[in-house]
């Protein structure tokens, strides 16, 4: 099944897939020109309630992700920052466009990047330019350092993608990642609600 991202995807959906019995696999693609382009910033300056609503769903949508029984292929085209960029990490193959591009660009205003994420892809060094510089990185470089399976030209992306679907077979996830997204989202949290307690597992 190939799923579009964009605002129209629901949990609910992703739930239902899972137990849907004639769904193998998911090829998770963005609807226009980028794959997904994080948070919107607005959101991140808005009042507490604003905020701890964008905690929670960002909180359920990668929780329901993460427990997903099968596997997802990440066909990414153009934009995929932020949050986005983590959403990609978090599918068990990523085949990417050539105009792909991915980068932790809300760093630069005070907003934490995955790193502990990052860090089950590549070396320290890496992920501490990747989440400190905030700078831009394009397809080719994650597929020399093997974070992507394949970079090709757009017209094939959701081809090549549910090709690749066809021939997974289970979930490939790195060890631990389930601990690095709580951590995550507790460094999120704390950024969205810097010296207050919300209680506990919120």
């Amino acid at each position: 099944l190939h799923v579009h991202l964009d605002g129209s995807l629901r949990l609910q959906t992703i739930l239902d897939l899972a137990v849907d019995e004639g769904c193998r696999a998911v090829v998770l693609s963005g609807e226009g020109p980028a794959f997904c382009a994080g948070m919107d910033f607005t959101q991140f300056g808005g009042g507490p309630d604003n905020k701890l609503k964008l905690l929670v769903s960002t909180q359920a949508l990668f929780a329901t992700l993460l427990g997903f029984p099968k596997p997802i292929v990440a066909a990414v085209q153009g934009a995929a920052v932020g949050g986005g960029f983590a959403l990609a990490l978090t599918c068990d193959i990523r085949i990417v466009s050539e105009d792909a591009f991915f980068g932790f660009f809300e760093v630069k205003r005070g907003i934490p990047a995955f790193f502990d994420l990052v860090r089950l892809f590549v070396d320290e060094e890496t992920a501490r330019d990747w989440c400190s510089t905030g700078r831009r990185i394009d397809a080719g470089e994650l597929l020399r350092l093997g974070v992507v399976s394949r970079v090709v030209p757009q017209a094939w992306l959701i081809e090549e993608g549910v090709r690749e679907a066809a021939k997974a077979i289970g979930r490939t996830l790195p060890p631990g990642i389930i601990r690095v997204f709580a951590d995550e989202h507790l460094r999120f949290r704390n950024a969205l609600f810097p010296g207050e307690y919300l209680g506990k597992g919120i």
